[in-house]
């Protein structure tokens, strides 16, 4: 275990009184008030990290999540729920220990190869769409020559529509290109050829 993990430890548990007069002073805008809180927090995500047997590998990481988690946690506390912090606290660290690692955090030897894409087959896969929708990904994902990406809101504002449409237009259209590439194309060699 890490010195950080063993300090967060040894540090007594505040009593209710106290966590209660520093959280009113936090709402206050106290940043001395926070920081106690969170500090004094951190032995609730060590131990939830020790109670989840989170290998000696991942143990750092697994306590940065929970830290993360806490703070989020404090920032949004209402001491006025007639709770401990602890145990509003304690389902948003469990929730950061439970996500696995994202993606991009992958060791170098995980990664799989960029797939190649066949341009010829995106644009007919796209042509099986209806121009609207097609438009939509194409801005969406950048996908013309010398396009970037747009982020759905820009999207919306291009073509006149609410974000939450564009949303659904993108799924519905995703989701078609999915079933569209994966039915199998009559005539074309099987897996055993």
């Amino acid at each position: 275990m890490s010195p950080y993990a063993r300090r967060a430890l040894e540090a007594p548990p505040l009593s209710a009184e106290e966590e209660r007069e520093l959280l009113v002073r936090c709402r206050e805008g106290d940043p001395r008030a926070r920081r106690v809180l969170i500090e004094t927090g951190l032995r609730w995500v060590v131990l939830h990290a020790l109670r989840r047997r989170v290998g000696p590998e991942d143990f750092d990481d697994a306590v940065q999540d929970g830290t993360a988690a806490l703070i989020r946690a404090v920032d949004r506390f209402d001491p006025d729920r007639g709770t401990r912090l602890v145990s509003f606290a304690w389902p948003w660290i469990d929730g950061a220990m439970r996500r696995p690692p994202h993606p991009s955090l992958l060791p170098l030897d995980e990664v799989s190869e960029p797939a190649t894409t066949d341009a010829g087959a995106l644009h007919d896969a796209l042509d099986t769409l209806s121009e609207f929708d097609a438009r939509i990904l194409k801005d969406r994902f950048g996908l013309e020559p010398g396009s970037d990406p747009r982020s759905r809101a820009e999207v919306a504002a291009r073509l006149g529509l609410a974000v939450a449409e564009v949303r659904r237009r993108e799924a519905r259209a995703l989701e078609h290109l999915r079933r569209e590439w994966a039915a199998p194309v009559v005539g074309s060699p099987g897996p055993d050829c």
